[in-house]
């Protein structure tokens, strides 16, 4: 649901473009948009802290469910107000997990594929994450399980995100915790939600286990460029329009009453 001054949004949808390569380009307020995607990702990566519901921020899936429908952005350059952010999702072929081959092609579920393997956009074939995406295209990331054909997948040393100095880099999102983040997407057959980790690229259903529910980091996401400011052009027209409205507003005759 978007509230809105009808004018302002549509000028700002105008504006907006999608460059054909991947990046994250930096909105106000500390957002940023994904051209890939189609998505704006929240600056606050451990969400559920932040609210206070969390001295960690890890909670369950329905805890980080409940989080996602309390949370609001008003765009103050467009005076849109978004509401509708969302946990990251993935699909399709998720509904089945199997922990014996993880990796296998890029292809499985639990999705440990080399660089790239496995985690397209959603018009690509295979396993859609926007987590994955996040992680392996846009953060360069690499998998502690790297795909080798249809073969099991194979340790690498290297996996995780860049960290050449020993520091691990997450880009922009400073308070990236290297751990298991929610998705809104339930695994079928394990009767648990599906969760992306930082940590080494894996994904896997987060099902309870010792009697404990299972936890994650709350990362909320928002279909479109929601932070966008207009161009300085965009704004001409604005004032322009307002201008016109005004002058027509001035010339209507008065009708007696």
């Amino acid at each position: 649901m978007r509230l809105h001054l009808a004018v302002a949004a549509a000028l700002a949808a105008a504006s907006l473009a999608s460059p054909a390569s991947a990046a994250l380009l930096a909105r106000q307020g500390g957002y940023y948009y994904d051209t890939v995607l189609d998505i704006t990702w929240s600056p606050d990566t451990n969400f559920a802290k932040t609210f206070g519901l969390s001295d960690t921020g890890l909670v369950n899936q329905q805890t980080a469910n409940y989080l996602a429908g309390l949370n609001l952005y008003f765009n103050e350059a467009t005076n849109v107000l978004y509401t509708d952010w969302r946990l990251p999702t993935l699909g399709p072929d998720t509904d089945d997990f199997s922990p014996f081959l993880p990796g296998s092609n890029g292809r499985l579920p639990n999705g440990q594929g080399a660089t790239g393997t496995g985690w397209g956009t959603p018009t690509d074939s295979g396993l859609y994450s926007e987590l994955g995406w996040m992680y392996y295209a846009n953060l360069g990331g690499l998998p502690r399980c790297e795909a080798v054909g249809d073969e099991p997948c194979e340790f690498n040393p290297n996996y995780g995100l860049p960290h050449l100095d020993g520091t691990y880099d997450t880009g922009p999102f400073a308070n990236l915790k290297l751990d298991f983040y929610w998705t809104d997407h339930r695994a079928a057959n394990a009767n648990a939600y599906w969760a992306f980790t930082f940590a080494d690229g894996n994904q896997n259903p987060r099902a309870p286990q010792n009697g404990q529910e299972g936890v994650a980091y709350v990362w909320l996401v928002h279909d479109g460029d929601v932070a966008a400011v207009p161009e300085p052009a965009t704004w001409a027209l604005l004032i322009g329009g307002f201008g016109m409205m005004g002058a027509a507003l001035r010339r209507r005759p008065v009708v007696p009453a």
